[in-house]
């Protein structure tokens, strides 16, 4: 970004200087243009501005030429240097600002802060972030990629449903009896940050993300123990799974919260 001063070091079509780049902002104007490296101090000089140009102009560059002209003559000219800065501001380069404005701006949903701030073992945190992108490999998930099975539908239920994450996670008969052991009241939505935002609100415990992370992996172990090894699904087994994994995910936080999980794991299973 530039800031005009004497505008000799500002080329008209491809720095950044007043409302953007102007061989973006007027793409038809550029493409008629016979000198694309002109200065935009050379283009303020000219005396007539269409001389920079091959005419006859189309319909559309003649009216982009009016908008540059307008923009031009509102330019005023000043004897010093042009000061030149990055898009965020300074004269100083920084790797991080300039990834940040390469990949743009998005509005995140704090599950995923949630997510990365929980201390569970990395393959759990990469599993749960499979889980609220919609990733994990369902049968639902296989069918969109064209993986040809025998049957698509929830290995837990014989209700002939379809086995999508929310179906299989939290909405089958077999994964609402595991959380409601942990006395958690599922809403009716299909979005897993909207559902776990839900359960944070219930559990009101500062290591909340670990129970739900944990819990939804013992859901996914047993799935899988019913598929590759033909062990039939319950509950119990659930909980053996469940107490398993967070006696190794207790290990991890700050020794303050042991005695809390260790009461908040007695009283929910």
């Amino acid at each position: 970004m530039v800031s005009l001063q004497d505008r000799k070091s500002c080329f008209l079509w491809h720095d950044l200087w007043g409302s953007g780049v102007y061989s973006q902002l007027y793409p038809e104007l550029y493409s008629f243009g016979r000198n694309d490296l002109v200065t935009l101090s050379v283009a303020v000089n000219t005396p007539t501005l269409h001389s920079l140009f091959h005419l006859p102009l189309s319909r559309e560059a003649f009216a982009q030429l009016n908008l540059l002209t307008s923009v031009l003559q509102g330019l005023q000219l000043h004897h010093s240097n042009a000061t030149w800065s990055y898009i965020w501001g300074s004269s100083s380069f920084s790797s991080h600002r300039a990834y940040k404005y390469l990949i743009g701006y998005r509005q995140i949903h704090l599950a995923f802060k949630w997510l990365w701030r929980s201390s569970c073992q990395n393959k759990r945190n990469f599993f749960f972030w499979l889980v609220l992108k919609d990733r994990l490999s369902t049968r639902a998930l296989l069918r969109r990629r064209n993986m040809h099975l025998l049957d698509y539908n929830c290995v837990f239920c014989g209700l002939n449903v379809e086995e999508d994450l929310a179906h299989l996670l939290f909405h089958c008969p077999f994964s609402m009896a595991c959380w409601s052991t942990l006395q958690l009241v599922l809403p009716n939505s299909d979005d897993p940050c909207f559902i776990v935002e839900c359960f944070k609100l219930q559990l009101g415990l500062p290591f909340f993300m670990k129970i739900i992370i944990t819990m939804s992996w013992a859901i996914w172990m047993v799935r899988n123990d019913v598929i590759f090894k033909g062990i039939l699904q319950s509950v119990s087994r659930w909980k053996q799974i469940f107490k398993s994994e967070f006696a190794l995910v207790k290990l991890r936080p700050k020794a303050v919260y042991h005695p809390r999980m260790d009461l908040s794991l007695q009283a929910f299973v």
